[in-house]
């Protein structure tokens, strides 16, 4: 049997005392390193070469990818920082090795935020290998994740968080005191809410559809859920 092949696809994220040393080397010895945020200002991520996504406080993230697994967390850091590795199923080795070349994570600043997006391989592709990643992102940034295809794991932060997705799976989890509303909707499948002392189950229309809703927090954050096909849940915990 052909063992399988699996290579880093992108990190984002080094850390300070990583990153210093090569900043000062290039620089000169006489030369201060310059400021993080400026040193990684511009990103673009090919194969394995490391990069840094700097957030500002209460930036806006979102998250755009084709198809995969995807784990997402909010976390006390100041630096979105990920992880994506691709691996091949059923291609030779000698394709595999071509698609991890092409193969993009491209952190990109916009109007609205950082927004970093997977791209570089179509649809037809990416469907006959995997692609996981995980996600580490500031907690105190509006968050919006948009998948096509897969599984994605959430642990919400402090701010709102809207999720799309087309097919698959998707699990959210998010801290009771933050939240002040929740709403979501599947077009063919189920949805519901987990709170600590009860379950809503979505309520279904037309049998093949459904819808949960939830307005009763104390908090100012709202979490909006939409799904085209497949299951969606929502735990405050």
């Amino acid at each position: 049997m052909r063992q399988k092949t699996v290579s880093t696809v992108a990190l984002l994220a080094l850390t300070t005392l990583t990153i210093a040393p090569i900043v000062a080397a290039r620089a000169g010895a006489d030369e201060p390193a310059p400021d993080l945020p400026v040193y990684s200002e511009q990103i673009e991520v090919f194969g394995d070469r490391p990069v840094i996504a700097p957030v500002a406080l209460g930036e806006p993230v979102s998250i755009v990818f084709g198809v995969g697994e995807l784990d997402i967390e909010a976390a006390e850091i100041s630096q979105l920082r990920a992880e994506l590795v691709l691996e091949c199923r059923k291609v030779r080795e000698e394709q595999c090795g071509r698609y991890k070349r092409k193969l993009r994570v491209e952190p990109v600043r916009t109007a609205e935020g950082l927004e970093v997006r997977m791209s570089g391989l179509s649809l037809r592709i990416l469907r006959r290998v995997g692609v996981t990643g995980r996600v580490l992102v500031p907690r105190w940034s509006p968050l919006t994740v948009d998948v096509g295809i897969g599984e994605v794991d959430i642990q919400a932060g402090d701010e709102d968080l809207s999720v799309r997705m087309k097919i698959g799976e998707i699990t959210v989890r998010v801290p009771e005191e933050h939240v002040h509303s929740v709403s979501m909707r599947t077009r063919i499948g189920d949805a519901g809410i987990v709170l600590p002392d009860r379950h809503l189950e979505g309520r279904r229309r037309m049998l093949i559809g459904a819808r949960a809703e939830w307005a009763e927090g104390g908090g100012d954050s709202r979490v909006d859920v939409k799904l085209r096909i497949g299951e969606a849940r929502v735990r405050l915990e």
